[in-house]
């Protein structure tokens, strides 16, 4: 075969191997997304309880438990690769992550029903709840305790569990931090309105400090008066008045009044 058909075949080839590349790549980003979106919630039952519909849905309920299997099945993999079939060690570390996985598995089902079926009642009552409330904690001030201690017991026989139940904490604390910024945000919103009603006209026209709004400075005092007030009124809503000029010789004098619009 001639170097130039060599040649010729290498091209098609490394167009293939590019592609494939880039959808492993594309597939591999996708579910590592999928798999977060997962994690996000998969341990909000060992912590919460009484959580909105919207928030922990039926969908979380089993993609917590997903996450749990994937977990547990990852770890007595490990095991069993390490230590082989015939070691007692790898045996009985198998069995315990069987044991925690299996745990995992049943208490997400159960309190997560738990949670479901208690909106389901509330609506059924029609208890005012919000959907996207994130429940109280089931465990009080000693949330962290509990944390820490099923950390310790799955980092010696269910490793990956132990990560992925940490990193699910870490993920719905950063969830619970983004809700309250953005409900305090709204506030802020409201209150930034209100402070605008009621002060940036007088921040325009110099009449109050101009930090009290988000002005940066007043209009310049030696500005034509009632283009002055003008401007401060459209900034803030209201009527702005048109002046005309002065009347040419001969021109019908114009009313005293002058037109709003």
């Amino acid at each position: 075969m001639s170097d130039e058909l060599v040649e010729l075949m290498k091209k098609p080839e490394a167009m293939l191997n590019n592609a494939i590349s880039t959808v492993g790549k594309k597939t591999a980003a996708s579910l590592w997304v999928s798999f977060k979106r997962m994690l996000a919630t998969a341990s909000d039952p060992f912590f919460r309880k009484d959580m909105g519909e919207r928030y922990f849905s039926l969908e979380n309920q089993f993609s917590g438990i997903v996450v749990w299997i994937i977990g547990t099945l990852a770890s007595c993999g490990m095991h069993a690769i390490g230590g082989g079939s015939q070691n007692k060690t790898a045996v009985l570390l198998t069995t315990a992550c069987l044991g925690t996985g299996f745990a995992l598995v049943a208490l997400h089902w159960i309190w997560g029903r738990e949670s479901l079926s208690k909106m389901r009642q509330f609506r059924e009552q029609g208890e005012a709840y919000h959907s996207m409330s994130r429940g109280t904690l089931r465990w009080g001030n000693s949330s962290i305790v509990i944390l820490m201690v099923a950390t310790l017991v799955l980092l010696i026989c269910n490793l990956f569990s132990a990560i992925f139940l940490v990193i699910s904490y870490a993920m719905s604390a950063k969830l619970a931090a983004e809700q309250d910024a953005a409900i305090y945000g709204r506030y802020l919103d409201a209150l930034d309105a209100q402070i605008e009603k009621e002060f940036l006209e007088k921040a325009i026209l110099g009449k109050c400090p101009a930090e009290v709004t988000q002005l940066n400075k007043p209009l310049p005092a030696d500005m034509n008066a009632d283009l002055r007030e003008n401007i401060a009124a459209a900034a803030v809503g209201k009527p702005v008045k048109i002046f005309a000029g002065k009347p040419r010789t001969g021109a019908p004098t114009p009313t005293a009044n002058p037109t709003v619009i």
